[in-house]
């Protein structure tokens, strides 16, 4: 039954792409950039550029962090709502949708409109923004792991799981603004690449090892315990996104989009 309604939620998106398909064309790679894209980059040529743009690698390793501790973080929580704070797996299935669905929706529309706003004056915005959200949002992770009291420990979830949506877009922008045209889809496949490789292999399994490796001590709370150390990391990945900053106006040159004081694309 559950398989037959995969299925049948599958099919309004073939029909979808097939519509697309068939009605729209896709546009010219690069048709907006200052400078003359290359008809095709390999992706030997995107890492050997990669290695001359500390701005990209920086926004690389600034995402792959970040989604580290976020995300790695998230993966664990319900389950430390039920152990640590004796809360229902429904209730707390139901108080996390909340948090993901109103509060991080709110957030990312908050992010463009702030977005659109704060590069119109100068581009390094983008990544200082995104610095500064991760640093704030660091702060109530850390006290939603550590904190007896479950209503503490919601209230914190509820400023740091919205907040944790607010890279996704700036983020995203980096990347394609900091290559030329013809390598944006394999910058972004990377950034995606290290980024899942992070918080779904890195994050679950050490996470999971070290909660199996502290339960002799800690017992019920050995989740707790594994989490900590986690929450911390958020202030490792804001530290990548000012070092984007630094390196952002001559990153931007060297890929052809001298943005400077105009909003990323």
């Amino acid at each position: 039954m559950g398989l037959a309604a995969f299925y049948l939620l599958g099919i309004p998106g073939i029909l979808f792409a097939l519509v697309l398909a068939a009605t729209v064309r896709e546009p010219q790679r690069g048709q907006l950039d200052a400078a003359t894209p290359l008809t095709r980059a390999s992706l030997v040529d995107t890492l050997r550029f990669l290695r001359t743009q500390p701005a990209l690698v920086h926004t690389l390793a600034g995402a792959s962090v970040y989604t580290l501790w976020a995300w790695g973080l998230m993966w664990w929580t319900p389950s430390y709502l039920v152990r640590s704070h004796r809360m229902a797996l429904g209730d707390a299935g139901g108080a996390l949708s909340l948090m993901h669905g109103i509060g991080g929706t709110a957030v990312l529309l908050l992010t463009m409109v702030i977005m659109g706003r704060l590069a119109k004056f100068d581009a390094r915005a983008v990544p200082w923004f995104v610095a500064a959200v991760t640093a704030v949002a660091t702060v109530p992770s850390i006290i939603a792991y550590t904190a007896a009291s479950t209503h503490v420990a919601l209230t914190a979830l509820w400023i740091f799981i919205p907040l944790s949506y607010a890279p996704f877009g700036p983020t995203f922008a980096l990347i394609q603004n900091l290559v030329p045209s013809s390598m944006r889809a394999q910058a972004v496949a990377l950034m995606l690449f290290f980024s899942n490789f992070a918080n779904l292999v890195i994050a679950p399994q050490v996470v999971g090892f070290a909660s199996d490796q502290l339960s002799a001590r800690y017992g019920v709370e050995s989740l707790r315990h594994a989490l900590m150390p986690l929450a911390w990391v958020g202030a490792w990945a804001a530290l990548h996104y000012l070092w984007v900053a630094k390196h952002l106006t001559a990153g931007l040159a060297r890929a052809g989009n001298p943005v400077v004081g105009a909003a990323l694309r």
